[in-house]
């Protein structure tokens, strides 16, 4: 998977609606500098450090998977890289 490209699709995406495998509405702001996002469920920031490193997991069968190997905010995480807009 190319952490680039679905990075810059995160960033271009930002506001729209995505649902978590549990079927969860959430949304997304980037934050300033465009180097991590908080979604609409969560009070705090996932960096791009963090889904890079997802990114390189992928594909993963299921959430767990990434907390297991270290990712913060897998649930969201996973979704985004599961979405087409992203990938």
């Amino acid at each position: 998977m190319d952490a680039k490209k679905a990075w810059e699709n995160v960033i271009l995406h930002e506001g729209e609606t995505f649902k978590t495998v549990s079927g969860l509405e959430f949304t997304y702001t980037m934050s300033r500098e465009k180097n991590s996002f908080k979604t609409s469920r969560t009070n705090y920031s996932l960096g791009k450090t963090n889904f890079e490193k997802a990114c390189a997991l992928m594909p993963a069968e299921n959430t767990k998977f990434l907390s297991d190997n270290g990712v913060r905010g897998q649930a969201y995480v996973f979704a985004l890289l599961t979405d087409p807009r992203i990938v």
